[in-house]
């Protein structure tokens, strides 16, 4: 029905405004800029379907790349270097959604399938450049050698060149992978966008008051038949697109939804940005939340399965004396990918802020970089919004709760980059968007909104947990990754780690000096004793002598009175 709509119906409606991102249900944006040459977006000049479904000189251009044999292409952009590891671990009361804001905060950078067959690529071209850097010595070596080091050296590259064949053969069908996935996404791209604008005019169409009941009911007919089509495209990207664990509940398959216990994932390779060929392993760490009747139990306690999480890898961090990645020195691994926890992202609850929140924060500020996070933050107005901030972090003052503040210049980077990046076109006369992160000390918390399918629909319109103007968690994400905010932080979470472990060796040293001066003190009472039943048994031992003796003297004092009558 959609196809047979006349393109003249469609002269007079606006095309869909791309200033909005579109979203898929797997938290992946279908508009949002790739590492693939952008197709089918219409331009503000196009007022048609007809228009929309052509391809534009962009997307010939785009294609004619795509299209160009795989070794005719330019592939210094597949290699992705992984600097360091970083690690977030996610805190809070139960029911705060915490598990939903680790599906969202890097959703659009969550590595892809295609990115993984770059890395594929990428190794594969590593080892054919080995082999052909192998044969090229051998080469070299046989023009200096004997006659009889020179068969040898033969043999030696035969070999070689077999090795080679088959290693190129692996590259090219890798190449060959990495191409159909590639083609297979931008057509993807192509028609959501396409099926978006179509839809968006079936709409206008449908909610006009000039046209019949009987054209709107056909048209709201066309708009659901659109929905289901636009879904099944929006469905079939996201199974060519995403390979990350975090689409699952813990667990696998059938997994309960709720978090029960303290969870890591891992996501390799991560961008620090869209295309950046830096990245980092980030590990999230979802944790059971607190305050729950089924989950938290006094038994089965989520505050103290946090802290002796915290503190396993303090202890592990503290004691490693061998190094486990290869051709890396010790020192270097544990300053490069130790398992500390350089992130705490403490989530509280919008409004008001727990006792339990506090008793908590005071266990974990001195162990890890703590940064508050105000959940469901779309359910409070700009002005609550910034009053409550304001008053948590007077309260954590007042409470001596230290939490980390990233530096005013990579605050600034993020706040210029937002202010640029949705700037209000001028000829919309629509407020100039001016971000203010952090307050006057840096130390505000983070107001942040989370949902699966990245936006909330509400009556009032539609809140986009990736939108600066919506959420700050596009803002607390640029500053982590895109201005280096986890160089910083790896850097608290070491200092915090070694003043533990002085902590712990200072400890254990008043405990072993406790113990010794209690053990001291045992032994000047053991010896007293002693002392004391020495006095005693000496005395035992003479006392019959004593007697004798005594008894003898009084004879004898007898006898010298009888001889003195006599």
């Amino acid at each position: 029905m959609a196809d047979s709509l006349a393109a003249s119906n469609f002269e007079h409606i606006d095309p869909v405004p791309h200033g909005l991102d579109y979203f898929t249900p797997s938290n992946l944006p279908s508009n949002l800029p790739s590492n693939l040459p952008s197709a089918g977006a219409a331009t503000p000049t196009q007022h048609n379907m007809s228009t929309t479904s052509s391809v534009t000189d962009g997307t010939r251009d785009a294609m004619a790349v795509l299209l160009a044999a795989p070794d005719e292409r330019d592939e210094s952009e597949d290699a992705l270097t992984v600097l360091e590891s970083f690690n977030i671990l996610c805190v809070g009361e139960s029911g705060l959604g915490k598990s939903t804001f680790q599906r969202n905060i890097f959703a659009h950078l969550d590595p892809t399938k295609l990115q993984e067959m770059k890395r594929r690529v990428a190794s594969q071209r590593e080892v054919v450049n080995g082999l052909r850097e192998a044969i090229d010595r051998n080469k070299s070596e046989a023009k200096h050698c004997d006659d009889v080091r020179a068969v040898v050296l033969r043999d030696e590259r035969e070999a070689l060149h077999k090795q080679l064949a088959e290693a190129d053969e692996l590259l090219e069908e890798l190449r060959a992978q990495k191409h159909t996935q590639a083609l297979a996404v931008h057509a993807l791209r192509r028609e959501i966008s396409e099926l978006e604008e179509k839809q968006h005019a079936v709409r206008r169409l449908r909610d006009a008051d000039e046209i019949s009941l009987e054209d709107a009911q056909r048209y709201g007919a066309t708009v659901l038949e659109l929905q289901a089509e636009l879904k099944a495209k929006q469905d079939a990207l996201a199974d060519e697109l995403r390979k990350s664990n975090l689409d699952r509940p813990a667990g696998g398959e059938g997994a309960p939804l709720q978090t029960t216990e303290v969870v890591p994932r891992l996501i390799e390779g991560m961008p620090l940005y869209a295309d950046a060929r830096e990245g980092l392993d980030v590990t999230l760490i979802d944790t059971p939340g607190y305050g729950d009747l089924t989950v938290d139990t006094p038994t089965n306690s989520s505050v103290e399965k946090v802290v002796a999480e915290v503190e396993r890898r303090i202890v592990d961090h503290l004691g490693q004396s061998v190094a486990t990645r290869p051709n890396m020195p010790l020192d270097d691994e544990k300053k490069l990918w130790n398992q500390l926890v350089h992130l705490c992202l403490f989530f509280v609850s919008p409004h008001r802020m727990k006792r339990a929140d506090v008793e908590l924060m005071k266990r974990l500020h001195a162990l890890v970089p703590l940064v508050i996070v105000i959940a469901k933050s779309d359910t409070m107005t700009k002005a609550e919004t910034l009053r409550f901030k304001e008053d948590v972090r007077a309260q954590l003052q007042g409470q001596r709760v230290r939490t980390f503040a990233f530096s005013f210049s990579l605050i600034k980077q993020v706040e210029d980059k937002h202010r640029l990046d949705h700037a209000a076109p001028a000829s919309s006369g629509g407020v100039a968007f001016e971000p203010y992160y952090g307050g006057s000390h840096g130390m505000w918390p983070w107001a942040v909104m989370a949902a699966d399918e990245s936006r909330r629909e509400y009556v009032w319109g539609t809140a986009e947990t990736d939108h600066p103007h919506h959420s700050e968690l596009p803002a607390l994400r640029d500053l982590l990754l895109w201005a280096g905010g986890w160089r910083q932080l790896k850097h608290d979470a070491a200092l915090k780690a070694d003043a533990e472990g002085h902590r712990r060796q200072a400890a254990a040293k008043e405990a072993a000096a406790k113990e010794a001066a209690a053990a001291q003190a045992a032994a000047d009472v053991a010896a007293k004793a002693k002392d004391a039943r020495g006095v005693f048994g000496l005395a035992h031992a003479l006392a019959p002598w004593l007697i004798l003796l005594v008894a003898l003297s009084v004879a004898l004092m007898g006898l010298g009175d009888e001889l003195r009558r006599v």
